[in-house]
């Protein structure tokens, strides 16, 4: 059975949604925001590192389904 356009523009969007989030501490990237540590809330540099690795282990592992 064929896909159209309907099929296919939740997952993309939420692929590219994705990826956006986490380019937003790339600093070459336009979507850049704030550095990724900065935007997290943790009260030390080891957590908010931890916090950021587990966002980017998590997307990965949703953009591999």
């Amino acid at each position: 059975m064929p896909l159209d356009l309907a099929d296919l523009e939740p997952p993309a969007h939420r692929a590219w949604s994705l990826k956006r989030g986490l380019d937003t501490a790339e600093e070459t990237s336009h979507a850049f925001w704030l550095p990724a540590l900065l935007q997290t809330e943790d009260a030390s540099l080891a957590a908010g590192l931890a916090g950021w690795a587990a966002r980017g282990a998590a997307v990965a592992a949703e953009l591999a389904q």
